[in-house]
């Protein structure tokens, strides 16, 4: 009786364990697309409760694709300008109502303000060479808690070597409203923008600036409202270049100026204008420079608020004939700020509700790579009303150093440090084939397919991969082998019949020291490699089959006698040199059957059928895949994927379930310890499942990315990672399978979003229990 009361309490709790889970996981899934920080606490919550469930642990993983966000208050008032200081960790922010903030950004996931704060502020920069910001004083100020027209125009120089603490070293006058202010890559130029004129100053000696050149505007006035990104220096401190409204036309235009002389900057012509199609304050609305000052990317947004903003990429490579190289629109009423990120592959625009992450790795195709970063609504504050409910829209923003997260500064006052999702990374479109992994899966090699552009890649850090260097790989030639220390690669032309070696030491001058071609070529009709690369099977038109040793690429030989082969049969290596995978179509034209045999390669020049390994009525369509010990082979075809144990081959037997799809699934592989198993379905998902029990196959995690055209995955050799590659984004994924990194991550950028009332409105059927405490 006892033992039965135990049973039902102990499956009324796994019912409501269940059911718990349940109500989490549907939590996070409706909050996926709003607020995904919290969704994947949510996901974070449900691990905790059952760290084996599959479906689980796809969440967590999937989170790796996913950017996260830190929300830290700022002020009361829209922040509208950051300033990073390059070579620190100092960030400036600048509020609607002119307060400034200095901030540490050790941490960047959290950063930390300073106490120092300054007020009645209109424009900011930080030098890039030296610890100096300058500031340029606001339109209005606020006296007796009123605001009011600032009288008292000013530029001031600060020393921020101790950010805690910025220290005057020299201010004075202006004789207009305000000043748009940038600093030349040296930090040894000043320029202001006005409404009329450009000013130029030497601040080598800050404590003494020197006025060095004057010059008028032309054809308009300078866009000196707070929180424009109007007036930069190109990062090789050749061009300088500021936005001009012109009321009458109705245009925007950006303003480029030769530089190179300090004392008579030269007006370039034309400017790059854009209709404003409204009122003056439509137009150009942000610009930045890429870092290689050869690409200049160009915000515009609309005139109406049912308008659509349009990113613009412009190549300067020739300042003095800039044209246009491509133009996105976006479905946003703004666009307020731009950046690129430090190795220019991303660019960030700012507009609307939300951030967009640009695959610009060729500028003339930008590609929406990461979308929609946006957090949920919050409270806005301003001069004509109090608290009042409102969405963060960015108005800022700035990539932290290492490229690998973002800083915006939004309307309801607050700073948003995003974590960008750490298993993508953006490479050149159309990048369809699978990657290809050096065995000490410390290089990977990847490559497009109409302009077969190769990237070789350093993943020592996977959560940051490094291009080392693109070279055009020739069509012709298929990859084969990737040497241990990815230096070297093997490649075949199929149709010429030829082997050669790359070498890949120095990706910006790849050469092929060894170049081969097969005996006999024009009749081979099939050639496949052992997967040491010390063997090479041939067959020709009269259906014989031929071995080559291999060991010494530059000069092969033959191995061995040939053997004869059924017409339509293909041939393979097993895992390693010593068998032969054997497959061939038999029956009439009303009865096909697959047969795979395997075959001993102990003797060369006699090898020897061991056992046939399956036979069944022919699909049209089958891969097929083995351990690395040769105990286990795995059939894939339109029905699913089904495991055979061959451990004894004479007597193979089917073990464990089919793995079923409606749209079936192709077989990316097995780890290197044989103990996970990688389907690749047609549906765009990748599942992952463990087979350490013979009997039978346990699912570990499916991951997906809807809506992008993935190509087939790669298992890193040390099964750590799986890599595979969206053509239709640029998206490089690199997904690391140990759950805890993920967790890790979840937990460092978004640990502090829980409260005992958050948790009450989303899980009120738990005890608050933070999964990060």
């Amino acid at each position: 009786m006892g033992f039965g009361v135990y049973s039902q309490h102990r499956a009324t709790d796994e019912r409501r364990t269940d059911t718990d889970l349940a109500a989490v996981l549907t939590a996070a899934d409706q909050l996926q697309q709003s607020d995904p920080s919290l969704a994947a606490q949510l996901n974070l919550v449900a691990w905790r409760m059952r760290p084996g469930d599959p479906a689980v642990r796809s969440r967590l993983l999937a989170s790796e694709t996913t950017p996260l966000v830190t929300v830290t208050p700022a002020g009361q008032y829209a922040i509208t300008e950051l300033a990073a200081q390059t070579g620190s960790h100092t960030l400036a922010s600048l509020a609607a109502n002119g307060d400034l903030r200095l901030w540490d950004t050790s941490d960047q996931k959290h950063p930390h303000p300073l106490p120092t704060q300054l007020t009645d502020i209109g424009n900011v920069v930080l030098s890039p060479a030296s610890a100096i910001m300058a500031t340029s004083s606001a339109k209005l100020t606020t006296r007796d808690g009123q605001r009011q027209v600032n009288e008292q125009h000013t530029i001031t120089l600060w020393d921020t070597s101790t950010p805690a603490t910025p220290r005057q070293l020299a201010a004075w006058p202006f004789d207009m409203e305000q000043a748009n202010l940038a600093f030349a890559p040296d930090g040894r130029t000043l320029a202001a923008q006005t409404l009329t004129e450009l000013r130029l100053w030497d601040v080598s000696n800050p404590a003494a600036p020197i006025l060095r050149a004057t010059k008028p505007l032309r054809d308009g006035l300078s866009d000196t409202d707070d929180g424009v990104d109007a007036l930069r220096f190109s990062p090789d401190g050749r061009l300088l270049t500021g936005i001009i409204d012109n009321s009458s036309a109705r245009t925007s235009a950006l303003q480029l100026w030769d530089v190179t002389n300090l004392s008579d900057p030269v007006l370039l012509d034309p400017a790059l204008t854009t209709a404003a199609d409204g009122s003056l304050r439509s137009g150009l609305g942000a610009m930045t420079f890429r870092p290689d000052s050869k690409l200049l990317a160009v915000g515009i947004t609309p005139a109406t608020t049912t308008g659509q903003a349009t990113v613009q990429l412009w190549d300067i490579a020739d300042p003095a004939h800039p044209h246009l190289t491509s133009s996105r629109g976006i479905d946003h009423s703004s666009l307020t700020a731009l950046d690129f990120s430090p190795d220019g592959h991303l660019l960030a625009s700012a507009g609307g509700t939300s951030i967009i992450a640009w695959n610009v790795i060729d500028p003339a195709t930008p590609t929406r790579m990461i979308d929609n970063l946006a957090a949920g609504p919050g409270t806005c504050h301003d001069t004509v009303r109090d608290d009042f409910p409102c969405y963060p829209s960015p108005n800022a923003v700035s990539f932290t150093t290492d490229g690998r997260g973002l800083f915006a500064g939004v309307a309801t006052g607050d700073i948003q440090s995003w974590s960008l999702p750490t298993a993508s990374t953006p490479t050149v479109l159309d990048s369809s084939f699978a990657p290809a992994f050096s065995s000490d899966a410390t290089r990977m090699l990847t490559k497009t397919d109409e302009s077969h552009t190769a990237t070789l890649w350093d993943i020592r850090n996977p959560q940051a991969p490094k291009e080392l260097g693109r070279y055009t790989a020739d069509p012709r030639f298929i990859w084969e082998r990737f040497s241990a220390n990815g230096n070297e690669l093997a490649e075949r032309d199929p149709t010429l019949g030829i082997l050669r070696i790359a070498d890949l030491s120095d990706p910006a001058h790849v050469t092929w020291p060894v170049d081969w071609r097969v005996p006999d070529f024009p009749a081979i009709r099939t050639w496949n490699f052992s997967p040491d690369f010390h063997l090479l099977a041939t067959t020709d038109q009269e259906l014989k089959t031929r071995l080559w040793d291999l060991t010494d690429p530059a000069h092969p030989k033959a191995a061995g006698a040939d053997f004869d082969v059924a017409n339509g049969s293909t041939v393979i290596f097993g895992t390693d040199d010593k068998t032969l995978i054997k497959t061939e179509t038999t029956g009439g034209s009303a009865h096909h059957e697959d047969v795979t045999t395997l075959w001993s390669l102990a003797d060369l020049t006699h090898p020897k059928q061991i056992a046939e390994l399956q036979r069944q009525p022919s699909p049209g369509f089958t891969t097929l895949t083995f351990s690395p010990d040769l105990r286990t082979m795995v059939v894939a075809d339109y029905k699913g994927v089904q495991r055979w144990d061959i451990g004894t081959p004479t007597h193979p037997r089917k073990v464990g379930a089919t793995i079923t799809t409606a749209t079936g699934h192709d077989l990316d592989g097995f780890s290197s310890d044989y103990r996970t198993l990688i389907t690749d379905g047609f549906d765009g998902t990748f599942r992952i499942s463990k087979v350490t029990d013979p009997a039978d196959t346990t699912p570990v995690a499916t991951l997906t990315e809807s809506g992008q055209a993935v190509g087939r995955s790669t298992l890193s050799p040390d099964n750590r990672h799986l890599s595979a590659v969206a053509a239709d984004t640029g998206t490089l994924f690199l997904w690391d399978l140990d759950e805890q990194h993920a967790v890790d991550r979840i937990c460092a950028t978004t640990g502090g979003v829980w409260t005992e009332n958050l948790w009450r409105q989303h899980l009120p059927q738990l005890p608050y229990q933070p999964p990060c405490h």
